[in-house]
């Protein structure tokens, strides 16, 4: 059987034929990845004093929207407090969102959280307080995501963070901060009769926030083609 030129035979040598009897096979064809949405990842900077910083992004997918716009990278002036000038502009952190595909076995959801809809907002307090994030910084978090959370009966939540949250794309940072945390949450909304095999709760660490920090956080809404 061939699907296009483009693509091989497909074959099996696990059925046994036998003559004089009728074999019926069943074929189902799958996309071997698809397109997810990587949600609003933002950018915090906190140098111990204000200075010219480069970021350039290798986002997993396509880029769709930043903020300021991303031109071949930033070049921004990053201050103690927080903020960043870019083009004369002042601006809270970096924005930037972009759709990308990624295989299914990729997402392992043996660890992680089943989240009721009322204990939603006081999980995500908790899980970010754990982390180290700051007040400005969950409350952003919470703003973005704790109203679609919340408008779910039940959630699959996981937190992604260090080595691994390269799977979205990779942040390089001109001169190397002491520390790049990056926190990414996967989730799932589970419907009334949905199940999960009940995954083993993660063990959230606390981030080391010292000298020059940054901190960037962002979330995918997981697909039922990933679970």
């Amino acid at each position: 059987f061939y699907y296009s030129e483009e693509y091989t035979e497909i074959y099996t040598d696990s059925i046994d034929f036998k003559g004089g009897y009728q074999t019926n096979i069943s074929l189902k064809f799958m996309y071997a990845s698809q397109p997810s949405e990587l949600e609003k990842p933002v950018i915090y900077f906190y140098p111990e004093v204000s200075q010219t910083v480069d970021v350039i992004l290798k986002p997993v997918g396509e880029l769709q929207f930043t903020y300021p716009a991303y031109e071949n990278g930033w070049k921004i002036t990053a201050t103690p407090d927080g903020k960043l000038i870019h083009n004369g502009k002042s601006y809270p952190y970096l924005f930037w969102d972009a759709a990308m595909h990624r295989d299914r076995s990729s997402v392992d959801l043996s660890q992680g959280f089943i989240v009721e809809q009322q204990n939603t907002i006081a999980f995500l307090e908790d899980q970010l307080t754990t982390f180290g994030f700051n007040a400005q910084e969950r409350t952003d978090f919470i703003t973005y995501w704790g109203p679609r959370l919340a408008s779910e009966k039940r959630a699959f939540i996981q937190f992604v963070w260090g080595d691994a949250t390269d799977q979205f794309g990779e942040l390089n940072i001109s001169p190397q901060p002491d520390h790049v945390n990056r926190v990414y949450m996967q989730w799932k909304s589970l419907k009334d009769g949905e199940t999960l095999s009940q995954p083993t709760p993660q063990v959230i660490p606390p981030l080391d926030r010292s000298g020059f920090d940054v901190l960037e956080w962002g979330g995918v809404e997981l697909t039922d083609f990933e679970l």
